[in-house]
Order: structure tokens, then sequence, then C-alpha cells
């Protein structure tokens, strides 16, 4: 059964309260009422559920009216609106600025330059995937919560679309290729148009999406729900990442700093991270990604401060212990530089990159015996070894959702 707000329905009580006989309306009549659902309004795929119910014991044209929109509904294809914030996603993305023609393999990402059919066909896969959901919807049972959520995962892979790496949205719906947050952009788009209490939610290196009305409130992640007590298990942060207020504008500006970092467009990307740590103050992601950039441009003050934000909001955040340190000696403060390191050792007894780095300051500052055994530990982690590049720091890439 289609269903709607309190507030589409009193709208459609007052359409349908005049004088009139169903039978009399006419193909515009029918149209006008339509279009009352599908303008601006985000419900409006929606027709009250309290008409259709009540249909039959409301005298004159409303009882009729409500089962010809409906069936109308039920049959119409969708199109994501216009204050669906998936638009600005995709014209964050756009913003790259890639020529067509341009194509490239990263390390992290594939990049590729869209014409304007991509764009068109890129849009079309995101109305086509509202469409599905929707028909689904109105022709099926009534769903629970979690099997509404689950529709769209389905939808999304019965569509071809399979799980692989795909930073940016426009690639992932190029190429039908989902990870968690090309479908957390995708679910949102779809949700939004329906109206219903799904929040994103940001976690490092992670996003995905949660139900949340007052009543139920569960965690969907790729197609799969998972307890708070799993999160907060894996993402020990320092901060409640269940009561932040996010938004896909956040990921969609850290997504495009990462890939213009991947270009070597460090200002730019500096530029699209302050726009995420604006939009989500609590991104530890953002914090560490930016001092990369910061620190790419010799911005090493700036880069420290940023990785120390990164720490405090995420304390396990081991590559930001490692990175600071390279930040560190670049400004001359080699022995804070070997704490910082250390520290990162203490958190990771693994870290192959804080030995490396260490037994390179240490051995800058005479210390050769220390040196070595620094160098020897990074070497038997198989990570880099001094003979393969002697004078090179262990500098870490970005981090991605």
């Amino acid at each position: 059964m289609i269903s709607c707000s309190p507030r589409v329905r009193q709208e459609v009580e007052a359409l349908f309260s005049a004088d009139g006989d169903a039978a009399t309306l006419s193909s515009d009549d029918l149209e006008f009422a339509k279009s009352k659902f599908c303008g601006e309004e985000r419900e409006r795929y929606q027709l009250s559920k309290y008409i259709c119910d009540a249909s039959g014991n409301i005298a004159g044209s409303f009882g009729s009216i409500a089962e010809k929109i409906e069936e109308l509904l039920r049959n119409s294809s969708c199109a994501i609106s216009q204050d669906n914030p998936i638009n600005q996603v995709l014209d964050i993305e756009l913003g790259l600025s890639l020529d067509e023609s341009f194509s490239v393999e990263l390390k992290n990402m594939r990049l590729k330059g869209l014409s304007k059919t991509d764009v068109e066909n890129i849009r079309k896969e995101l109305n086509d995937i509202l469409s599905e959901v929707k028909k689904e919807l109105n022709n099926g049972p009534d769903r629970t919560p979690q099997e509404r959520l689950k529709l769209i995962y389905d939808v999304i892979l019965k569509r071809g679309f399979a799980w692989a790496d795909s930073n940016l949205l426009t690639m992932g719906l190029m190429e039908r290729q989902l990870d968690c947050d090309t479908s957390a952009f995708i679910v949102m788009a779809v949700v939004h148009e329906f109206g219903w209490p799904v929040r994103l939610i940001e976690v490092p290196g992670h996003a995905f999406v949660r139900w949340d009305d007052g009543i139920t409130v569960f965690n969907m992640d790729l197609g799969k729900i998972f307890p708070d007590d799993f999160y907060k298990k894996e993402f020990q942060v320092a901060y409640d990442f269940f009561a932040g207020s996010y938004d896909m504008i956040s990921l969609a500006y850290f997504n495009r700093g990462g890939a213009k970092m991947e270009l070597g467009r460090n200002e730019g990307a500096v530029k699209d991270y302050d726009e995420a740590i604006e939009s989500n103050p609590n991104s530890a992601d953002a914090y560490y990604n930016r001092g990369i950039a910061k620190g790419e441009l010799g911005r090493y003050e700036e880069a420290i401060r940023d990785y120390n934000r990164a720490i405090k909001l995420n304390p396990k955040q081991v590559k930001a212990y490692n990175n600071r340190g390279t930040a560190l000696e670049a400004l001359g403060r080699h022995e804070e530089a070997v704490r910082s390191y250390s520290r990162a050792i203490m958190m990771d007894p693994n870290h192959a990159p804080a030995y490396y780095n260490r037994g390179l300051v240490k051995r800058s500052l005479g210390r050769d015996d220390d040196a070595a055994k620094d160098f020897k530990k990074a070497k038997k982690a198989a990570v880099r070894s001094e003979s393969r590049n002697p004078n090179r720091k262990m500098f870490e890439k970005p981090n991605t959702p």
C-alpha cells in the first residue's frame, strides 16, 4: 500500500473536496491530480494509505479519484527531484573538470573524463533505480523498514552492479561498481524521494546508512544489518558517531579531495577537505588526508595540526602518528619525530613504516646502532628496508571510505 505524510493527506482531501462526479473527470483532471504528487514535494510518489483505506467510506469523487491516482502512480516512472542532494554530489564530482578524453589508472582509483552523454546516462541510471524500487514497493506486499532498505540494495545488484572499490560515485555508476560510500550515496538518493528516516553515518574509512524513526532503529551496510556494538568495537573513536549529523556533501568533497591528491592537485585537495570538514567536523579521515596534502605543499606546521586533530578524533589512527613524524622531521624537530614514530610502534608493534622512519631519524642523530635495529625490524616486516631506498621516508597514503 502506498503511504504518505499527514500533510500530503490533507492536501489530497482539500484537492478533492470540491463538488463533482468522478466519472466526469477528464484526462487533464487526472494529470493535474497526479502532478499534485509528482511535483517538488518529497512525498510526490506517495498516495495516502489513509485515502486508500477510507475510499470506500467516502462519497462522491474523492474515493474514486484516489484509486485512479494510485493506479497512475503505480505505473509511472520516476525522476530524481531537483532538491535531492545526490545532484550536488554529482556536480561536485563533475567539478574535477576532466577532459572527456582523459582516462588514467591511479594507485587508489580510476579516473575518467565524462562526456555529456555519460552524464545523462549516469542520471538515467539513478532514475531507473528509483523507478524500479518504487514499482516493487507499490506492487508488492507491505514491507518492514528493514525490507525496504534491503530492497534498494537488491534492485541495484539486479541491475548488474558488483562489489568493488570505486571511490567516486560517477565512476561507480558508469562501471556499475559498488563500495560502501557509492552504495550509501545511491541508497540516500532513493530514500530522499520517499522521505524515509534514514541517515548517512561516516566512520574512519567507512560509510553506511541508519534507519531511525524513534521506534525502529538499525544499521544497514552493503545490504546487511549490523548492530551498534559491531561498529563501536570496530571503530573506537573519541566521539559518538551515531549521534552525529552527516550529509552526502561532506563525503563527496572528501572523495573529490582524494581524486585531486591522486592527480597531484594538492591545493585543490586542501580546499575540498576544508569543505568536508566544515560539513563534518568529526571526520578524522578528512583531517588526516588534509594533513598529507599540506605536507606535500610544504605546509608542515599546518599538517601537524591536522594530524593532531585526526589523532584526537581517532586515537587509533596509527598512520597519523607516522605521518606526523615525517612532518616534524621536515621542520628539524627530530626528537619529537622519534617520539611520534615510537607512539605509532607502541600502538602497532608490527608497523614497519614507523620503524623505518624512526631508523632514519636515529641515523641522522648519530645513533647508528639503534637505527640498525629499527631497519632490521622494518625489513623483517617485508615492507621496506634501508638497502632498497635508504633515504626515502615511508609516507603513508590517504584514507578512502
